[in-house]
């Protein structure tokens, strides 16, 4: 188990939370907590949660006294505080508040509704060291609530207080008395002779009722600490990749990320049949109003496919059987007509919306690892169902064998400037409407994914269909190929052209504005709404022109204009071949409405997804990479959602996604742009680990050109790829008998990643291959290699 000496100036991430894969973390209530070693008022190294917005902040810090001066402060200590080590649900920390006392505190969540803790004083000194040593809780309430106080029960003093419906109780072990301090602490003097060491044991545990706390409290305490710590470390060991990148700030945003990644898991229950997870877990999660879960937001009311996908590259081959969990969770929700539903979540949250076709793609690859001819006989059927879904009429409403999105978020690329639907640079275009390149690749790839596991389990009547969908898909995707701007491009689902778009109006009074403007091809139109206070309105407008059945008058009632966020959106339902003016009702002073005709030049990083998934020529892949991706989208913290010539730097879409980086990248390595491929994880390894030191935080995306995050904070999308990581340097299977490797590493400094027993040393010119009972390979060319032992 490796020691860290991590500062507060080094990436951080100190969040603590109940593990599924040693417990049964409570969905309903789960108290979450996050240290801090230097922040607070006052200054401390302090552990707090909000217990799910149920308080403004619960704290708990120590308080020393050494020689008539009282320290909390970490910037006024001897020795300033250091992560030594990190797992999901324990934290490791050293500190000396002053000279001749060593400080080792640990901090450990058990379960869901109680936190625990160790410190241990040691003395490495020569001379004797007395001092007095305070445990400080500040409970800031919510509610008819008290804050933390020193209460007695029976000959034992606890700190107690209140705050909503929870009662947290904390007790610690040597028989404290009262702190004579301004806060409310467990006090202690402590008289340490050169070498000796002292330690106290605290829990505190959070119930609905004071005597119950004070049980859980005690009950963890009297935990045999020893064994629960080697279990957890045993447990990490078994399932984690070690990686040393020979950058230690990498190095920590790694397993940094590895860790928060597996914080995020629960138990399965009646909704779901295995371990499920959430999005994000802060100490302002956690906490279910209703009691039921239905009342989370989106990031704990269930996870996409995509979602899962990217946590899987970055949890890596020990934890497979979790994620085939996972897969079959998808599966649970499907429908009887092969339907798997977008987003299921644990409280049996149902989005009923159709899952993004990256199921196959996330099985295989797990299938890759385990290796499970069985397990993956027992899904392929809902599988191949699954796929067969998104070419019925309701998803491929024409028929052409090109389906469409039916919601912009459905597609795992919210800041799309075509869709979205609120955000200034954005059009907010019905999905239903467009072809999308993103859809067609991760459709075309899911078909390989399925033509492999067909030829593994025999299932060979479906391999001819699923062809046959490659086929067309590759067909109708060249249509959308731009020579012009060496990309593909979106396309009206109808028409099946993509022109530009044209402003047509702008009203911004009632009345009838004539426009008598024709267009070359039938044309959609798109109004937005921007009324002056940010609220819905009741307007109502009528589109009088000509369409290529007729003269149409299309009605636009307040039902069918799509509101967010203050803005609102509506597409037309006919292609006008012109139109000849415009009626508008209700439209109040200081409202605007603009009509125009959709955009499909419209740009986005999800135009570049063919490339994953192989579509390409050689010279179309050229030009894409050397075309758009490098002088477009590649800015100096990754490719960046849409080009800064289309959305200027700060929009929403000025932001590298980092799943949507790990489709491209792939892409780069599929066509034998490794250095390309290597120089754009650097720059999201360099971005995630500066936010790690200056945030402490992930977040949704990062700026472009700043590296500054926005969006949601500690959320999956955010975690650094690792698995990208991986995949650039050449590993591509790691197990204890078998390796496989492809190429020599492409960055500046070695690279050893370790795995159950097995050592691969990346170095500048070859890569040394260690087994655990000492068989050794040296690989020296960068082609592909399978290493096996007997």
């Amino acid at each position: 188990m490796k020691d860290w000496q991590l500062t507060h100036s080094d990436p951080l991430h100190l969040t603590l939370a109940a593990d599924a894969r040693l417990g049964a973390p409570d969905y309903l209530n789960d108290h979450i907590w996050e240290l801090k070693l230097e922040e607070g008022a006052p200054p401390a190294v302090g552990i707090q949660t909000t217990y799910g917005l149920r308080a403004r902040l619960m704290r708990l810090f120590p308080r020393f006294q050494h020689k008539d001066q009282w320290i909390s402060d970490p910037k006024q200590f001897y020795a300033a505080p250091k992560v030594i080590r990190f797992h999901p649900n324990y934290l490791m920390v050293k500190f000396a508040p002053f000279s001749g006392t060593d400080v080792l505190a640990e901090y450990w969540v058990p379960s869901s509704q109680v936190l625990a803790g160790r410190l241990t004083f040691t003395n490495p000194d020569v001379v004797r060291e007395s001092f007095q040593f305070e445990w400080i809780g500040l409970l800031n309430h919510l509610g008819d609530g008290q804050g933390m106080a020193v209460t007695e029960f029976g000959i034992q003093q606890v700190l107690e207080g209140k705050t909503s419906d929870l009662f947290p109780v904390c007790i610690m072990t040597g028989g404290p008395k009262p702190g004579s301090g301004p806060y409310a602490g467990l006090a202690f003097d402590v008289d340490l002779r050169p070498g000796d060491t002292q330690q106290f044991v605290w829990a505190l545990a959070t119930l609905d009722n004071p005597q119950a706390s004070l049980a859980l409290a005690r009950l963890t305490t009297a935990r045999a600490w020893e064994a629960e710590i080697a279990r957890i470390e045993l447990l990490d060991d078994s399932q984690s990749l070690s990686i040393s990148t020979g950058n230690p700030e990498w190095d920590a945003t790694i397993s940094l990320s590895q860790r928060a990644a597996n914080s995020l898991f629960f138990p399965a229950n009646e909704h779901l049949p295995f371990q499920s997870f959430v999005l994000s877990r802060l100490p302002e999660h956690g906490s279910s109003l209703r009691g039921d879960g239905r009342d989370y937001n989106h990031l704990w009311n269930g996870q996409t496919v995509l979602d899962a996908w990217y946590l899987y590259s970055i949890l890596g081959p020990g934890q497979a059987g979790r994620m085939a969990g996972v897969v079959e969770n998808f599966i649970a929700s499907q429908s009887e007509n092969g339907c798997i539903d977008w987003k299921p979540g644990l409280a049996g949250q149902r989005a009923k919306r159709l899952a993004q076709p990256l199921l196959a793609e996330l099985a295989w690859n797990i299938y890759s690892d385990l290796e499970d001819t069985l397990w993956l006989a027992k899904i392929f059927p809902a599988l191949i169902n699954f796929l067969h879904c998104w070419f019925l009429p309701e998803s491929d409403r024409d028929q052409d064998g090109f389906p469409e999105w039916e919601h912009p978020f459905q597609s795992g690329l919210d800041e799309a400037p075509i869709f979205h639907p609120w955000a200034e640079v954005a059009q907010g275009v019905d999905p239903e409407v467009v072809e999308s390149p993103s859809l067609a690749a991760m459709l075309y790839r899911e078909c390989a994914a399925l033509i492999k596991m067909t030829e593994i389990l025999g299932e060979r009547e479906h391999t001819e269909w699923l062809k046959d969908r490659q086929q067309s898909l590759l067909n109708e995707l060249q249509l959308n190929w731009s020579a012009e701007r060496s990309c593909y491009s979106y396309r009206d689902a109808q028409i099946q052209d993509n022109p530009s778009g044209v402003k047509l109006l702008e009203i911004t009074t009632t009345g009838t504005f004539p426009v008598m403007q024709s267009f070359d091809s039938p044309r959609r139109l798109l109004l937005r709404f921007r009324p002056r206070d940010e609220m819905t309105r009741q307007s109502k407008l009528y589109l009088y022109g000509d369409t290529p059945n007729g003269p149409v008058t299309e009605e636009v009632n307040p039902r069918n204009i799509h509101w967010l966020h203050g803005a609102g959106r509506y597409t037309s339902h006919n292609h006008f071949t012109r139109l000849i003016e415009v009626v508008a009702r209700e439209i109040l002073p200081g409202d605007c409405c603009e009509i125009s005709t959709i955009d499909f030049t419209s740009e986005d990083i999800s135009l570049l997804l063919p490339l994953w998934a192989g579509i390409p020529d050689s010279q179309q892949a050229e030009a894409m990479v050397k075309g758009p991706i490098l002088s477009r989208y590649l800015q100096g913290n990754g490719l960046t959602i849409c080009p800064l010539d289309r959305c200027p730097a700060g929009s929403n879409a000025d932001g590298v996604s980092l799943p949507w980086n790990q489709f491209i990248v792939g892409g780069l390595l599929l066509y034998g742009y490794r250095q390309e491929a290597a120089r754009i994880t650097t720059s999201l390894m360099d971005t995630v680990s500066a936010s790690l030191k200056t945030h402490q935080s992930f977040w949704s995306s990062y700026g472009s050109l700043t590296g500054k995050g926005t969006g949601e904070r500690n959320v999956l999308s955010g975690l650094a790829p690792v698995g990208l990581f991986l995949q650039v340097l050449g590993l591509r299977k790691i197990t204890s008998n078998q390796v496989i490797v492809d190429g020599l590493n492409p960055f500046s400094h070695p690279v050893t990643v370790q795995y159950r027993g097995t050592t691969i040393e990346f170095l500048l010119d070859q890569t040394q291959v260690t087994f655990a009972g000492g068989q050794k390979a040296v690989v020296q060319d960068d082609s592909l290699h399978h290493i096996t032992l007997p």
